[in-house]
């Protein structure tokens, strides 16, 4: 029972401390993500993992520790939010916003924030009650490693956010389109070159989890692919978000939430861990194709313009002479830092366009 609650607790404040970011995000503030995100939970949890391997941990000291991290995230951005923006908390509203209003927007968000968190701890929940505390233990460290890569998107989410919701405000939405187009195509390009080389060096990658953790390397692979999606597809998400639609954001992430679940229960008994992470893959494919076409919809996006396709096409050949070049029993380390050149050079033209793009907004 304390395990749960525990659990449930570090959920809770962290879906808190999501919405203090996303309301950061939304007046061009990037602090807020960066600091919280990139550099003080990482650095909490390293910390903490740190000990484990010298002090012999409880489970419930552990998720105790956990949550008092979580928590101290919660504290800091919220008051660094309030000092930041001179903010004062009262019950009393002096605003034109009645209390219904404040429900009306402030549940969703929760939610969207609570799912979104929960989707990633609930195939470890499923794991140790249907399966084994070793199938659970590999899903954890391949979680990490492919979680970790949502950092580009929190990155460029940073970055277009802001504009994001100012263009929707002018309900201008030829500005969205060329925003979603310019963010999409960044994330393509720097999301291959993390993605490549997790997916390259896997093994190696779960190794240093341990000896036995090499077991769980079909699992990391299968979540990588649902990342590759969920960073082709672009900022479709925070799009729905940022311009008032947050209550069908809350039906896909609760959809994607159920969906992962129930095909981590099928999937596990016949593939075993692997499937938890085929479950997590398709669950995220899915859900952001249903996003991705949710925003056309509303704002006629186009996904693979010419840009994009030269980026996929390219990609692709990259793939075909890796695996290629691999059964020839080229070197690896050659192999890739070869790739890798190839890649930068005939990008070179893509990426000064991005980046001029992203001069002239800033």
């Amino acid at each position: 029972m304390g395990v749960y609650f525990l659990c449930f607790t570090h959920n809770f404040f962290w879906s808190l401390t999501r919405i203090n970011i996303m309301v950061r995000q939304s007046l061009g503030d990037m602090s807020g993500i960066t600091l919280v995100e990139n550099l003080l939970l990482p650095l909490g949890m390293l910390i903490l993992g740190g000990f484990a391997f010298a002090v012999d941990f409880s489970v419930l000291f552990f998720l105790g520790t956990v949550s008092a991290l979580y928590m101290g995230a919660f504290l800091y951005s919220f008051w660094s939010t309030r000092n930041d923006y001179g903010l004062r908390f009262s019950l009393q509203l002096r605003s034109s916003l009645e209390f219904r209003d404040i429900l009306i927007y402030s549940i969703p968000l929760l939610t969207i924030a609570f799912s979104q968190t929960s989707l990633i701890w609930i195939n470890t929940l499923i794991l140790g009650a249907v399966g084994s505390v070793v199938d659970a233990a590999l899903f954890v460290a391949a979680m990490k490693v492919a979680v970790s890569i949502s950092i580009l998107l929190y990155t460029f989410n940073s970055v277009y956010a802001p504009q994001i919701s100012a263009a929707y405000a002018r309900d201008d939405h030829e500005s969205i389109r060329t925003l979603y187009r310019d963010a999409t195509h960044a994330l393509t390009f720097f999301s291959f070159i993390l993605l490549a080389g997790v997916a390259v060096y896997a093994d190696l990658i779960m190794s240093l989890f341990g000896a036995d953790y090499s077991a769980g390397t079909q699992c990391l692979l299968w979540m990588l692919a649902g990342q590759i999606c969920n960073c082709y597809t672009g900022p479709v998400g925070y799009l729905l978000i940022l311009s008032g639609k947050s209550k069908l954001e809350v039906f896909n992430t609760v959809a994607g939430l159920i969906l992962n679940a129930g095909l981590c229960l099928l999937l596990y008994h016949s593939l075993g861990v692997s499937g938890a992470g085929l479950a997590f893959c398709l669950s995220n494919v899915l859900v952001n194709m249903l996003r991705y076409f949710q925003c056309r919809r509303f704002f006629h996006i186009i996904w693979l313009d010419r840009r994009q396709l030269t980026f996929v096409l390219l990609q692709a050949v990259l793939i075909c002479s890796y695996i290629f070049f691999s059964f020839k029993n080229v070197n690896r380390e050659l192999l890739v830092a070869g790739l890798l050149f190839a890649y930068m050079l005939f990008s070179f033209s893509s990426i000064k366009s991005l980046f001029e793009s992203l001069r002239s907004r800033n």
